[in-house]
C-alpha cells in the first residue's frame, strides 16, 4: 500500500509527465522511498519469525532433530529438566534475548526515522478530563467568538 500511495505523489506524477521510464522512476524515486520503512519492517519481523520458527521446532513440526535449533533443543531438553534444567534454560534465554534485541532495534530505527503512521494502527488516547474540568473551547478566526466543543453541534 505505501508503494502505491507514493506512486501517486506529486513528484512522480511529475517525472511520468516528464518522459521517465518506469522503471527510472521505481530506481530513483520510490526504492529510495520504501527502503526504510522495508528495513524496519524486516527487522521488527525477525523476532516474529524466529519464534514461529522455534515454537514449530519445538512441537515437532518444524526443523528435524539433526539440524541444530533452539526450539529442538528445548524440545529435547524436555527429558532432563530435572537432572539439568539448564539444557532448556540456555536455548529459551538466546530465544528471548534474540528476540528482544532485534524488536528494540526494529523500535529504534522507527523511532529515528519517524516511521509510526506506517506501523501504528492504533490510535492514541486521549488525555482524560480531570474531575470539574470543562472542555477547552475550540479557538476559531479572531472575528468569530469561540465555540465550546458542546455547543458546537447546535452551531
Amino acid at each position: 500500500s505505501l508503494v502505491l500511495e507514493l506512486k501517486s505523489q506529486g513528484y512522480v506524477l511529475a517525472a511520468k509527465s516528464l518522459g521517465s521510464s518506469d522503471f527510472k522512476i521505481i530506481i530513483r524515486h520510490i526504492i529510495p522511498s520504501v527502503l526504510v520503512q522495508i528495513v524496519v519492517l524486516a527487522t521488527l519481523d525477525f523476532g516474529h519469525m524466529l519464534l514461529h520458527v522455534a515454537g514449530l521446532s519445538f512441537l515437532g513440526l518444524g526443523i528435524q532433530a539433526p539440524t541444530a535449533e533452539w526450539g529442538v533443543m528445548i524440545n529435547d531438553a524436555m527429558p532432563y529438566i530435572r537432572e539439568n534444567p539448564e539444557l532448556m534454560l540456555y536455548p529459551g534465554l538466546c530465544i528471548f534475548i534474540i528476540v528482544a534485541l532485534f524488536n528494540s532495534f526494529g523500535e529504534i530505527l522507527r523511532d529515528k526515522f519517524g516511521l509510526e503512521s506506517y506501523f501504528d494502527n492504533t490510535a492514541k488516547p486521549t488525555e482524560p478530563m480531570e474531575v470539574g474540568e470543562t472542555e477547552k473551547p475550540i479557538k476559531t478566526r479572531k472575528s468569530e467568538k469561540a465555540i465550546s466543543p458542546s455547543h458546537k453541534e447546535q452551531a
